[in-house]
């Protein structure tokens, strides 16, 4: 199953229609298991604010309102859809979703199993943990739901600006990005469209 990308999944949206995920192909997606009851409010509110400040640099949220803590989340799909207006939210919203446990949706086993936590496991702990997948759909990075919004904000803000290394098939492994202060020194170049980084820039990172 690792094997796999993010775009090769779908979900049912809270409106009843599957979507693709192929839909965002290039895109840096944020994932992450949602609440709307009580101080939940709060924390759908800076994902929205997150969503808007990237949503033009092929950035999105994909929400997935869960019951599985405390049942911080209606049961009924059409008080989901009102909370979720309440917030002004913007961003994709799927249909409530089992994060743990044997009815585990499909794709948050590939998130868990791609990007496990040393300690916790693959196991999520709570509402708002957070998964962020950069634009080759391979790399994930998992963030924990105790992690500052700031913090996430930086880390979207390092995603959305880095560049993908070239394969040279597509049977290779996929290039671990970096992300430290030489990356962010390094003048981009556009190829074919894409940006990346020749070898001599990947040395001078390294």
């Amino acid at each position: 199953m690792n094997q796999m990308n993010a775009y090769n999944f779908s979900a049912v949206s809270i409106d009843g229609d599957t979507i693709q995920f192929s839909t965002y192909q290039g895109h840096v997606l944020l994932i992450v298991n949602t609440a709307s009851k009580g101080l939940a409010m709060n924390d759908l509110q800076q994902l929205q604010l997150i969503y808007k400040q990237f949503e033009s640099s092929n950035f999105t949220v994909l929400a997935f309102p869960c019951r599985q803590f405390l049942h911080q989340e209606s049961k009924v799909p059409s008080k989901i859809r009102f909370r979720y207006q309440q917030a002004g939210i913007a961003f994709p919203v799927f249909t409530l979703t089992k994060v743990n446990g044997p009815n585990t949706h499909q794709f948050y086993r590939w998130l868990k199993e791609v990007a496990p936590v040393t300690g916790s496991g693959k196991t999520i702990e709570w509402n708002f943990t957070r998964f962020l997948v950069l634009r080759d759909g391979i790399n994930v990075q998992r963030i924990s739901p105790t992690a500052s919004w700031e913090k996430v904000k930086k880390l979207v803000s390092e995603a959305v600006n880095i560049s993908l290394l070239p394969r040279s098939s597509s049977n290779d492994a996929p290039y671990q990005i970096p992300t430290n202060q030489g990356f962010q020194d390094i003048q981009q170049q556009q190829l074919d469209g894409n940006y990346n980084i020749n070898e001599q820039q990947i040395d001078a990172i390294q």
